[in-house]
């Protein structure tokens, strides 16, 4: 006879904080940020990898835009372009990004 495999229901938003866990939901949260870490260095060095396929302001306005959150007005005047130039060069960019990222990950 079989043995039947127990399922556990776990509170992963409990476990996430770590506070007062038994040693089953300490184990899950060490495994958990354990595998959060890896995917956003993972994630990070995959970004870092496709910021350097585009132009100097591609990237420029990209991590201006996306990831320090200035507005393309803002983003603009820093550079000393025009607006439109700055939308035309972050959408290239995800454009570039987005095809750079699908490659890696679609791989077998």
């Amino acid at each position: 006879m079989k043995k039947r495999k127990t399922i556990l229901y776990m509170d992963f938003s409990y476990v996430e904080e770590g506070s007062n866990l038994s040693q089953l939901e300490q184990l899950t949260h060490e495994r958990l940020s354990t595998s959060k870490d890896w995917d956003r260095l993972i994630f990070w060095m995959d970004m870092e990898a496709a910021l350097g396929l585009l132009s100097d302001y591609e990237s420029r306005c990209f991590v201006l835009n996306l990831i320090e959150g200035y507005a393309e007005a803002e983003i603009a005047a820093r550079l000393k372009i025009g607006q439109q130039m700055v939308s035309r060069k972050i959408k290239k960019a995800k454009i570039k990004i987005r095809n750079y990222l699908k490659e890696g990950y679609n791989a077998p």
